[in-house]
């Protein structure tokens, strides 16, 4: 008895039943453990801890052993997918099993009965696991936890935010969305004209003599409207001058890679996690090969019979050229072939629920990369109107090579005659703007991935959905719009690592995934040496992140260069910047674009990516800027006023405090004026009002929340019965009992809970919590409010 793991239970009853009772098939699930512990030697090759992920896992795993033994395994296949993930994933069990059994390395690029036999034989004869494509795998899952999570730490820092993300591939595949975004914000409308008549089927467009951006078709000027408007007014025909024809071609798109499927499905209305998700389906059940692949050429046998389906179904004049093997382009690994169906049956029966659209998308793309060329003609008719030119064409298909598969045939040319009048016509004025680029959608997103060498096919969906389910992306009308958020975690990789060689510069990160694929293929020498040196370079990098200035003080400065930019004082704003360090050519620009029309006009993300912009060319040359030098900034005297915050929580103790107004009064006098919008940022106001008692019948009340943390902590949980020891104190009490004694110990006065004030609460409960660190080093502690005084 033999066993064969796979990654997935869909995929495993599959291939049950090609192999019959001499096999059992099991699931691993994935990733069943994972690097908990590193420790790197002296050479720099890490000695990596693996645990289980998690119970399930080790359960998981457990039970496979429990089937070896019982069922006396003889040989343990490990056939999880054929792709770097999965190799480590094959190592993994060949770790863990290999106590019990031989592990061999079984790979298939299609779930049928014939691949999967064949690739058995091949495993009994040559099923090594390849060490380079693992080794890769460690590297990247290594590389990627070193950068997201110090990154990620540093974004935290900076923003004041604990659930923030970065990456080493999602951070540069945000850029995108960001500088897409910039490119939006900067664009400014402008109107401009077509004109065009619809006669016989076709549409002639006005050529004008002041054509708006070298478009013949388009102008600003209404004189040349007008003017074409009178002629139609006198019933001026239209008349045919001439005609002119060419012919060309339109060559069959290549197979799928994991990106163009994604793409083409995208076009179809088919969002990529769907779309995903349905050609995963359908190659555990054997409809396709597998799916994540950036190659796209197919094996030759089922070109073969591709061809052959193609010829007995259409014709040899529909076949390309036998010698037209379609060429991968770009960086690639080329480790698979292209998503292709397993059969040419065009409509196969039992598919998967939800999965036909997609498989007809695949079959047709891979059918017709095999045929010929579709040929077309493009017809021009110049004809006028009185002394205005106007424009035809149409473009009809002669012969429809592979867009027979699509639906289309031969076309007929409109029949039109030189010098024929068109008296009879409609006519139309479109008034237009221009408009800004559009935003990304997923599939284009990816799209820009795969061209720019960024991620693989296994992680393209994967980044976008993580970029949008941490809300630095948004998805709007099929678009993904950048976030306020995005702005600032792009703002802060722009400021420590998009400069050129930075940990978040595409180029950089192009880079690196080409280093990985050199370590798979075994061309790349020392691997380790080279992860070291990676390794060094971002210690650096980050131990020198911590040294810069925070968000919040560059955008004080920001703020600050306002605050020249009113009074017109750019010699003080240089010379000021120059004892920060800050170069002179890094404050004129900065300078110009505070003095832009945009900047007072921009409002939300706009004004936001302009502060930006501003903070990163001042801050430029991050990498020579440290705190320190920046203290000159702060020591200047500003008019800057009270931010909004700043003057609502002014109000809010004006409102509390004993003698608030009478302090507020005492202020606008000494500065000269009579709103709190008005005050200088740094007048001590805040700091005085914060001085004065409260006024007991303000105070705002304890919240809900308050009140639970207070019974948790007095009254216990079920996990932690007595955490602060307050049971053990007063034995046998209520809960209520148990609460009021804890209040009168503390405050020095009997108030039941409800009726504390926010202040009380908030020192009842810090408090508690200094007996709850005393409880958990001496577990036989009774509360004791003497150690909170």
């Amino acid at each position: 008895m033999n066993l064969v793991i796979v990654e997935s239970g869909a995929k495993g009853k599959t291939i049950q039943n090609y192999l019959g009772k001499n096999f059992i098939v099991e699931s691993c699930q994935g990733h069943f453990d994972d690097i908990k512990n590193i420790k790197y030697g002296p050479a720099g090759i890490p000695n990596l801890g693996w645990s289980y992920i998690d119970k399930k896992s080790q359960t998981l795993i457990k039970k496979i052993e429990k089937i070896i033994r019982s069922k006396k395994i003889k040989k343990i296949y490990a056939a999880s997918d054929p792709d770097r993930e999965g190799e480590l994933i094959a190592e993994r069990l060949e770790e863990r099993l290999s106590k019990h059994a031989p592990v061999v390395r079984m790979t298939f690029q299609e779930i049928t009965k014939k691949a999967v036999i064949e690739s058995l034989e091949r495993a009994d004869s040559q099923g090594t696991i390849d060490r380079n494509l693992t080794t890769s795998a460690k590297i990247r899952k290594l590389a990627d936890r070193d950068v997201g999570f110090r990154a990620s730490r540093m974004a935290q820092f900076q923003l004041n935010k604990k659930t923030l993300g970065m990456g080493r591939v999602q951070t540069p595949t945000l850029g995108f969305a960001a500088s897409r975004e910039k490119e939006i914000c900067k664009h400014k409308p402008e109107d401009y004209f077509e004109f065009r008549i619809e006669a016989n089927n076709l549409t002639f467009k006005a050529v004008f003599e002041k054509p708006y951006k070298k478009n013949k078709h388009q102008t600003k000027s209404l004189k040349e409207l007008q003017h074409i408007e009178k002629l139609i007014e006198n019933k001026t025909p239209l008349i045919i001058k001439s005609e002119s024809e060419k012919g060309g071609q339109s060559s069959p798109p290549a197979p799928f890679s994991t990106d163009s499927f994604i793409q083409a499905a995208g076009g179809q209305g088919i969002p990529p996690a769907a779309a995903q998700s349905a050609a995963q389906k359908l190659y555990q059940n054997g409809f396709i090969t597998y799916m994540r692949t950036d190659s796209n050429r197919i094996n030759p046998a089922f070109r073969s019979q591709a061809r052959s389906f193609i010829e007995s179904n259409f014709s040899t004049q529909y076949l390309s050229s036998a010698k037209a093997v379609k060429k991968t382009k770009g960086k690639v690994q080329d480790a698979h072939e292209a998503i292709r169906p397993t059969g040419t049956i065009r409509n196969p029966k039992n598919l998967p629920e939800g999965t036909k659209r997609v498989y007809q998308i695949i079959w047709n793309r891979t059918i017709a990369s095999e045929m010929a060329a579709s040929k077309h003609k493009t017809t021009t008719w110049q004809a006028s109107l009185g002394n205005v030119q106007f424009v035809a064409s149409q473009k009809y298909i002669t012969f429809p090579g592979y867009q027979h598969i699509y639906g289309k045939n031969v076309e007929e040319k409109s029949k039109i005659k030189i010098n024929q009048d068109l008296p009879r016509f409609k006519h139309y004025k479109d008034s237009k703007k221009t408009k800004p680029p559009a935003r990304y959608k997923e599939y284009t997103l990816i799209q820009k991935m795969k061209n720019t060498g960024i991620g693989r096919p296994s992680t393209y969906v994967s980044t976008i959905q993580t970029l949008t389910k941490h809300g630095y992306l948004e998805k709007k009308k099929g678009e993904l719009k950048i976030t306020p958020l995005g702005i600032d975690l792009h703002g802060i990789a722009t400021i420590i690592g998009h400069y050129p060689g930075g940990l978040f510069n595409e180029g950089f990160t192009a880079d690196f995934e080409q280093f990985l694929d050199h370590v798979e293929s075994g061309r790349q020498k020392d691997p380790w040496d080279a992860f070291g040196s990676f390794r060094n370079s971002a210690d650096g990098i980050f131990k020198l992140a911590y040294t810069k200035p925070t968000v919040k003080q560059t955008a004080y400065v920001v703020n600050l260069l306002d605050t020249w930019r009113e009074k017109n004082n750019l010699d003080s704003c240089v010379k000021t910047c120059k004892q920060a360090k800050i170069e002179e050519e890094n404050v004129n620009q900065a300078w110009s674009i505070a003095q832009s029309k945009d900047y007072p006009e921009s409002k939300g993300i706009c004004k936001k990516i302009l502060l930006w912009d501003i903070a990163v060319l001042l801050f430029g040359g991050f990498m020579h800027i440290r705190k320190d030098d920046i203290k000159p900034l702060f020591d200047q005297e500003t008019d800057q006023k009270m931010t909004e915050k700043q003057q609502n929580f002014i109000r809010k103790l004006i409102d509390q405090k004993i003698g608030g107004s009478d302090l507020l009064k005492s202020a606008f006098k000494e500065v000269g004026v009579k709103n709190i919008a008005d005050l200088p940022r740094n007048n001590p106001i805040i700091k005085n009002l914060m001085a004065l008692k409260n006024d007991p019948g303000k105070e705002p009340k304890i919240t809900t929340k308050q009140e639970k943390t207070i019974s948790n902590l007095s009254c216990g949980t079920a996990k932690n019965p007595d955490p602060c020891g307050v049971k053990a104190k007063w034995v046998q009490l209520s809960s209520d009992q148990l609460k009021e004694h804890v209040t009168k110990d503390i405050l020095g006065v009997n108030k039941p809970t409800s009726s504390l004030t926010l202040g009380e609460a908030s020192k009842i409960i810090g408090c508690l919590m200094t007996n709850l660190k005393r409880k958990r080093k001496k577990k036989d502690w009774k509360f004791d409010s003497g150690i909170c005084k």
